[in-house]
């Protein structure tokens, strides 16, 4: 199958663990590592704070998940999320504290459940750093976050300087999205990003195109999905980073399986739906301790925090969608061939079109062409359509009356996007409104709106801050 497969769409959402997302699927295959009712975490009292199941769509206020977090909430063995929460907002009443606990079921989340019955999931994804957005994201990329676990460039405004997968694809990659994306922190990225975003001939494109792509046989080999991490009016925040609206998450998910679904290229299409990080949720599997570091001197002691990248972060929800992949199947690396984490992303490309290893943590992660079992392509996958079909109607019905009422990004080059995204955060800055992910972002929205040309180093912005996680 792996042959079969000529393109490789991943969509990477935001910041919820694995038995947050997936886990009540344990009820239904009971070889899938999910949550069980008696599972549980000590509140700050040592009272027992169980997990149970939610249809809050949602969360708030956002959970912890700087890296000094992640170590509290996997102490113990993953005991510490409640007490983590809590002492990141002590004003919380024991209701709102539980939520860390909380779960979802088909009813929260019906597109990504007829999914996952549909095709292939992964319980032992995890995610490459236990940290934030940014590292994860760059090891997606780059098979390294060059000694960062925060949300923060290099120096004084230094872009990343790294290889990434899209140097070894020829040319033959895009990324869609329909706002700033957060691949331009790396050098190379932001240089094609600023050259044009979304003109003819530019890799960076928006989710209509893809719908495009996907019916025109246009689709490149490799194709990276960003979400609307914020301010995102037409269409909403759908990145699924607390405490945004899940549901605009569903639609996002419905949107992109239905147009390759529906695709001519389809049957030589994998689809990889995750999540880079687990955002403070609650997950009972401890991550691995012992995997190899990206390699390089500066992989050690990063940014004070004494974290030498052998520890993968907690699990994400991870799917694996393809008419090759058998209904509910448990993917999971093969007992010689690794771990499974965001640069299995980059392994999986590089044995399907023959390039080599970015960097040594890309090396050893395993690749996830087993999922792919199947010698024909299936045909029976009609629930799985009729679920996103009928979510995209029922959310069209209740959308109606807010329809048009704001504008859109989708069409402006790289320098106008970044200039609405800057203004636009510094209004809701203004209000207190921004949290530390769109912080980061705006931060970089700013500083790519303030440059002439894609100069190496940037300047500072005076009066802006630099600061910001997720």
């Amino acid at each position: 199958p792996m042959k079969a497969i000529e393109h490789v769409v991943v969509l990477m959402l935001e910041n919820r663990s694995f038995d947050h997302v997936l886990g009540s699927l344990r009820a239904e295959r009971a070889e899938i590592d999910g949550v069980m009712p008696h599972m549980w975490n000590p509140g700050r009292a040592g009272e027992p704070v169980c997990v149970r199941p939610t249809t809050a769509s949602c969360t708030r206020p956002d959970p912890r998940h700087a890296l000094e977090n992640v170590r509290d909430q996997l102490s113990n063995g993953n005991s510490g999320f409640v007490t983590d929460y809590h002492a990141g907002h002590p004003w919380m009443d024991p209701a709102t504290v539980r939520q860390v606990m909380d779960y979802y079921t088909d009813v929260a989340m019906p597109v990504t459940y007829a999914l996952a019955r549909n095709y292939g999931i992964s319980d032992r994804w995890f995610s490459s750093v236990p940290a934030l957005t940014w590292p994860n994201r760059l090891f997606a990329h780059c098979g390294t976050s060059a000694g960062r676990v925060t949300n923060e460039l290099p120096d004084w405004f230094q872009l990343f300087d790294l290889d990434t997968i899209y140097d070894r694809l020829d040319g033959d990659w895009a990324c869609y999205c329909d706002h700033f994306p957060q691949m331009v922190v790396v050098q190379s990225l932001w240089r094609e990003f600023w050259r044009s975003r979304h003109a003819d001939d530019s890799r960076f494109r928006s989710m209509e195109q893809f719908v495009a792509d996907c019916h025109d046989l246009g689709l490149p080999k490799y194709s990276f999905i960003e979400p609307v991490y914020f301010l995102g009016f037409d269409p909403p925040d759908n990145d699924d980073h607390a405490p945004h609206d899940i549901r605009n998450g569903q639609d996002l998910i419905a949107q992109v399986y239905l147009a390759l679904r529906e695709s001519p290229s389809w049957t030589s299409t994998v689809l990889v739906i995750t999540y880079d990080e687990h955002g403070g949720f609650h997950d009972h599997v401890p991550p691995p301790v012992d995997v190899p570091a990206p390699g390089g001197s500066d992989h050690a002691d990063a940014e004070g925090a004494s974290f030498d990248f052998r520890r993968l972060g907690p699990r994400v929800p991870t799917l694996l969608v393809s008419p090759f992949a058998p209904p509910l199947s448990r993917v999971r690396p093969g007992p010689s061939s690794g771990f499974f984490d965001h640069t299995s992303l980059i392994s999986s490309a590089a044995a399907r079109w023959g390039f080599g290893a970015l960097t040594g943590r890309d090396a050893a992660a395993a690749t996830f062409w087993h999922a792919l079992s199947l010698a024909e392509p299936r045909t029976d996958d009609e629930a799985a359509v009729a679920a996103a079909r009928a979510w995209l109607e029922r959310r069209r019905a209740e959308a109606e009356p807010e329809a048009a009422r704001f504008g859109t990004l989708v069409g402006l080059s790289g320098q106008e996007t970044a200039e609405r995204v800057a203004a636009a955060a510094t209004e809701l800055e203004a209000e207190g409104e921004l949290n530390d992910l769109q912080a980061a972002q705006a931060t970089l929205a700013r500083i790519v709106a303030a440059g002439q040309s894609p100069p190496r180093r940037l300047r500072w912005c005076p009066g802006e801050s630099s600061k910001g996680a997720s």
